[in-house]
């Protein structure tokens, strides 16, 4: 009776053990399963928001990203952004709350299929908030520009009145509790937030109309290299993306 009874016991044991371990969530996958890549999105928000997402392979030529022909009637917006296989797969190790994200663009208002007023945006995503930066090329619309993590911010910002006319750098940093916008090199907004921004997620830059990219690149504020794209060969399995290059 005795040997019935262990062998029971330790059947139901094993039978519990087995059910606990199928309920606990799964775990972050590790950094080399994590697979991440390019992709462009087309937008518009008339009548309805609708996006469309595609290869950004037909939309870079001569070391440039730039889509055209959108799916949409005007108003319509294009954007640039990574692609990952989780979205529990992080860009590094280090935190979003100090680097600095550069992308050198254009978004003329001479170009074909140039929308007024111009817009650009930058956008970092981590782990637990969104810090952006919106420019507009009309000071009549300025209510639409905004520097932002989360929802803290400035909105309504002069200094973030711009068109893009020709290639220019700009930058979205972060240093602890602080987020600053700089173009060519000289700082034109900054603020300061709360709490955290986390590990870094994605990168993203929309244009109002077509834009261009030439490169963005992600670095440490001591130098450290995390990420870039120069576009000038795309045709690999992360189309393009150089990780501590």
């Amino acid at each position: 009776m005795n040997i019935k009874f262990n062998l029971l016991g330790a059947v139901l044991l094993t039978f519990l053990f087995s059910c606990e371990d199928n309920n606990t969530p799964e775990p972050e996958p590790e950094e080399s399963a994590c697979q991440y890549g390019m992709q462009g999105v087309f937008s518009t928000d008339a009548p309805v928001w609708s996006a469309d997402t595609v290869s950004i392979l037909p939309y870079v030529s001569g070391g440039v990203f730039h889509m055209f022909s959108a799916p949409y009637a005007a108003p319509y917006w294009t954007t640039m952004q990574l692609s990952r296989n989780s979205d529990t797969c992080y860009l590094s190790q280090a935190s979003a709350d100090t680097l600095n994200y550069t992308v050198r663009l254009k978004n003329p208002s001479t170009a074909a299929g140039a929308l007024a007023s111009y817009d650009m945006s930058l956008h970092l995503y981590g782990q637990n908030k969104i810090a952006t930066v919106s420019f507009i090329g009309s000071a009549a619309h300025v209510g639409y520009t905004h520097l932002k993590v989360g929802t803290e911010g400035a909105v309504s910002v002069p200094e973030l009145v711009r068109i893009f006319e020709d290639w220019t750098e700009v930058s979205l940093r972060t240093n602890g509790n602080t987020c600053a916008v700089y173009i060519n090199g000289t700082l034109a907004k900054s603020i300061s937030y709360a709490g955290a921004i986390g590990r870094l997620k994605d990168v993203r830059v929309t244009f109002k109309g077509y834009g261009s990219v030439d490169y963005f690149r992600v670095t440490g504020l001591k130098g450290a290299k995390i990420v870039r794209n120069e576009f000038n060969n795309v045709n690999t399995p992360s189309q393009g993306l150089e990780f501590g290059w």
